[in-house]
């Protein structure tokens, strides 16, 4: 097996590792569309639930009447209730007077851009927790009200406003008292959240809270945001982890915090006494054409103390260095990858990215820096893989011959090329080390460009998004696996990959190679058209880049750098010299691995 034949097996393996590390992961609990919609609608109208040694209690429903929902508080009979606005440099949050909640909340730095029919550019002003089938409700229980229970986003509340901060109040008739209180800083997106419970009878140690977050588009590639859209969780003393779609957990452990989580925003929820357990589930809604990508729900069980429960609410931006000041892993929700390829994201690619990107003001330019010093860095092994590629060149009068010899015995042929290889000091395999060396590079940056927030909206020559794809020309109709537009990124890669492939034939000994794997270095980057022409266009510039510096790198090297009569004059010297027979290493096994096989084929005959 040649050079060539190892570069063809690794591409495979490039493709079959891709797909393993992008498809999502197996569902723990899959649960069908209908069983998934009547469970978020009972969790909408289910009343408290109970913890007794270990086991979970639902109440029955109770009479949709003033006195079974509210017992006594003044019952919210507005759909929708009065609305109020606390806002600083970054965020305009607004409440309702119905439940004392949030309804939406405005990121004033950023903008949903979707394209329209024409395929024009739409800015929309950007706001997450705004999606009017959206809860956030709690479950107290309360003894005068017929079901033994009330729920606060029945309840009507008074709000007063003072500077960052808003109360919500509401008061029984018996004189019971309910206060919910929110304040968010002068900058920022965090919002804190606190509940409190005077006068209660029997007070709480614990209550039920209920979310349900419809996680609504922002990005113009609906199908990378799908992807990268996740309800996260954290366990205490454990590593965050996530729900993917159509997923449900039942958690008996303490959660320490909790985030609806798309491709470049989250809305995170960090109670500060840990949650005691719950449920958990992400549905993806039937419609392909709606505007929710996702449904996430929690209902879990909230520590009490003297009545009171406080929260953090970070609802903003998927800011690494923003996330990570919480101190609570919260940056993990940031789709960098998991496992050695998030690392190289999280503290390599990434901090490499925003100091090239501070010393020319430009992600788009920082990507050819990247480029540049990702190249140089090789440079001294693609020096000697060329070499070695050489090398192989100049004994190509001889490799002929022996395909001449010994083309009616495939064993002979390959065991009298690894003698002749090994008699003139040529290494095969010497061209793969700089490939194996750039995979992890290469994969780690799959996950960070459709990623990292600091290539949203950020234009590079002619795409105005690093982190969707670019546009050509866009097709009257939708191509299976291509999308209705063509990536001049794209395009320009798969073009440059396919004539470096047709150079590198051209200049390398193909004699040993399988017809199938030479015909297949060329399929593969046709193939990967359809995969990468509506990914992040970022990822694509940097391949495309990367191709012309390698192109440039071995003209280069060929035609100044190396001499190939110096390179004749090297073998010849090498084959005079005597050598003593190796018994051991990968080449020895190989050859007697050949030999048996050989003798058993002469058997046979």
């Amino acid at each position: 097996m040649d050079r060539n034949n190892i570069i063809g097996l690794i591409l495979i393996f490039v493709v079959t590792l891709l797909y393993l590390y992008i498809a999502p992961r197996p569902e723990r609990k899959p649960v069908a569309d209908s069983e998934q919609s009547q469970k978020i609608s009972d969790s909408l109208a289910a009343p408290s639930l109970t913890r007794d040694s270990g086991t979970q209690q639902v109440d029955t429903p109770a009479p949709t009447t003033a006195e079974a929902l509210t017992g006594g508080f003044p019952l919210a009979a507005d759909q929708s209730g009065k609305e109020f606005v606390l806002e600083n440099a970054d965020i305009r949050v607004v409440f309702s007077s119905k439940g004392g909640r949030i309804v939406r909340v405005l990121l004033k730095k950023y903008k949903k851009l979707l394209e329209n029919a024409e395929h024009k550019r739409v800015e929309y002003p950007l706001y997450l927790l705004h999606h009017p089938a959206n809860v956030w409700n709690f479950h107290l229980p309360y003894p005068y009200a017929t079901s033994g229970h009330i729920q606060t986003q029945n309840i009507d509340f008074e709000a007063t406003v003072k500077g960052h901060s808003i109360r919500f109040t509401a008061q029984s008739k018996r004189g019971e008292r309910i206060e919910i209180h929110y304040r968010i800083d002068p900058e920022g997106y965090a919002i804190h959240h606190r509940i409190l419970l005077q006068r209660w009878p029997a007070s709480p140690k614990q209550v039920r809270w209920q979310w349900v977050d419809h996680i609504v588009r922002t990005e113009q590639n609906i199908r990378i945001e799908k992807t990268y859209s996740a309800l996260y969780y954290k366990l205490v003393d454990e590593s965050p982890d996530y729900l993917g779609r159509n997923d449900e957990e039942t958690i008996d452990e303490p959660i320490e915090w909790l985030s609806s989580a798309q491709q470049f925003f989250n809305t995170s929820v960090m109670p500060s006494e840990p949650f005691t357990g719950g449920q958990l589930q992400s549905m993806t809604p039937k419609s392909q054409t709606d505007s929710v990508l996702q449904i996430h729900t929690a209902l879990l069980h909230l520590p009490m103390t003297q009545g009171q429960a406080e929260f953090t609410i970070y609802c903003g931006p998927n800011q690494f260095e923003q996330l990570r000041a919480f101190n609570n892993e919260l940056e993990y929700v940031i789709p960098f990858g998991w496992g050695i390829f998030g690392t190289i994201n999280r503290w390599v690619i990434r901090p490499l990215f925003h100091i090239l990107a501070s010393i020319i003001g430009s992600y788009g330019f920082a990507i050819i820096l990247l480029t540049i010093l990702v190249k140089l860095a090789l440079s001294p092994l693609n020096y000697k893989m060329l070499y070695s590629q050489m090398k192989m060149a100049a004994l190509k009068p001889l490799t002929e011959k022996l395909r001449e010899k010994y083309k009616n015995d495939p064993t002979a042929m390959q065991m009298e090329m690894m003698k002749i290889y090994r008699d003139y000091g040529v290494n095969p395999y010497g061209g793969c080390l700089p490939m194996l060396l750039q995979l992890p590079i290469w994969i780690a940056l799959y996950r960070f460009f459709p990623a990292a927030i600091e290539f949203r909206q950020e234009p590079f020559l002619w795409a105005h998004d690093l982190s969707s794809y670019d546009v050509l020309t866009y097709l009257p109709f939708d191509i299976p696996f291509v999308g209705h537009h063509i990536s001049l990124f794209t395009l320009l890669w798969v073009g440059s990959t396919l004539l470096y492939t047709h150079y590198n034939l051209k200049m390398t000994d193909t004699s040993m190679m399988n017809p199938s794997m030479k015909y297949m270095q060329y399929i593969l980057p046709v193939m990967f058209f359809g995969f990468f022409n509506s990914y992040a266009s970022g990822l694509t510039a940097y391949l495309f880049i990367s191709n012309v510096f390698t192109i440039g790198m071995t003209l280069f090297i060929k035609k100044v750098l190396i001499d190939e009569e110096k390179i004749k004059e090297e073998l010849r010297k090498y084959k005079a010299k005597p050598k003593k027979k190796k018994t051991r290493g990968f080449a020895a096994i190989l050859e007697q691995a050949m030999r048996e096989q050989q003798k058993r084929q002469k058997g046979k005959s």
